[in-house]
């Protein structure tokens, strides 16, 4: 019976995801690049379709199971699509991770709609023998590992950080009492923290903002300086990144400063000398918009426990927001609002990983020096 009940699920959940945009047949074969796991290399299948690797969800969901990049799939049946859920355990079914067919096939390539952490998101999937595969790059986006090629051996890289845990290892007594005498230091520290912030929540998370979610940081940072800039602000993400399609790419500086212009906001571009020039724009109680290089911060290994440090594994170029700092253990930090959050949230708190975040000031440095080299600096309406 439980045998059936997994079939009738797996159906359910294949015809949810057909339901998305008018899809296009295309045809497509049985990859044989090999693929690596935190340089392993793994056993996991996938059709190549438009020169584009196409991956069965639950196959990835089964491949990082006992890993710290796990997710589980569900189906939400509230809301009648399939969700992803990072963190959580998944169940390894029958037929995951089962050998290809080879030979020649054909799908249907469709933008579906599905859940990520309670958050929507539009992904392209291919519908082949009922069974739906999603492009490895796409689900990478939300998901707790990173996508890279290999060109001397043509191998599909994965890599995520390793942890003990979700919530990293069991502390002992002399451990808890080490970090409470650490607590009570930083307590002091954050006396010498500047935060800029208004008496309303004005933090924004990119997923979820339309077609163009996924380039969607430079819009969703703007649309923060507008609402940090005035309380009944109802610029969105998604309404700024239709102030300028910009044929769906990403947004550059220039496109954002005409927007400021156009919106009358007081700001200056500045070439970025050191942390300094940062930190005293913030004591004026202004903000700083960035372009970097997020690579040069480093990547936390418990995201939803830790507060600093990046939490996800993109490590291009990036938009967010610098509104305060703060001093630990003699160490500048700056407190930033990342958009590039995607519902995700801290597991004590529920609060986005992406809001108050702190990223070391120098590693920022690096970011920004080795990207644009320049910053927006805003200041408050008078």
């Amino acid at each position: 019976m439980k045998k059936y009940i997994t079939i009738l699920l797996a159906l359910v959940m294949i015809c949810s995801m057909a339901m998305g945009l008018q899809a296009k047949s295309a045809e497509g074969e049985k990859s044989f690049q090999p693929v690596l796991l935190n340089g392993t290399e793994v056993e996991i299948n996938s059709y190549l379709i438009e020169e584009r690797n196409y991956f069965k969800l639950r196959d990835l969901a089964a491949l990082f199971a006992e890993t710290g990049a796990r997710f589980n799939v569900l189906w939400n049946a509230e809301h009648k699509q399939v969700e992803i859920v990072n963190g959580e355990a998944y169940e390894k079914q029958e037929g995951d991770l089962t050998p290809l067919a080879e030979g020649k096939v054909t799908g249907e390539v469709a933008e579906q709609t599905i859940l990520v952490n309670g958050e929507e998101r539009i992904v392209e999937t291919a519908l082949i023998a009922q069974n739906n595969y999603v492009k490895l790059r796409d689900v990478a986006e939300f998901l707790n590992f990173d996508v890279d090629y290999d060109p001397e051996t043509k191998a599909i890289v994965l890599t995520f950080v390793e942890t003990e845990e979700e919530d990293g290892p069991v502390d002992t007594e002399e451990k808890v009492e080490e970090k409470e005498e650490q607590e009570a230091t930083e307590e002091n520290d954050l006396t010498k923290g500047v935060h800029n912030d208004v008496a309303y929540d004005w933090f924004m998370d990119q997923g979820n903002t339309g077609k163009y979610s996924d380039g969607n940081c430079g819009p969703t940072s703007v649309a923060m300086v507008m609402k940090w800039l005035d309380q009944t602000s109802e610029a969105t993400g998604e309404s700024v990144r239709n102030w300028e399609v910009n044929g769906g790419d990403w947004w550059n500086t220039d496109i954002i400063a005409s927007y400021f212009d156009e919106k009358k906001v007081t700001y200056e571009v500045q070439a970025f000398t050191d942390e300094a020039q940062i930190q005293k724009a913030l004591e004026e109680g202004k903000i700083a918009l960035l372009c970097m290089e997020m690579k040069a911060v480093s990547t936390s290994k418990y995201p939803r426990k830790d507060r600093t440090e990046r939490f996800y594994g993109f490590d291009g170029g990036h938009f967010l927001i610098v509104k305060g700092y703060e001093m630990i253990d003699g160490k500048l930090y700056f407190e930033v609002y990342d958009p590039n959050n995607w519902g995700m949230k801290y597991k004590d708190t529920k609060e986005p990983l992406g809001k108050d975040r702190l990223y070391l000031a120098s590693e920022v440095a690096k970011g920004i020096k080795d990207w644009w080299g320049h910053i927006f600096i805003i200041s408050p309406n008078k």
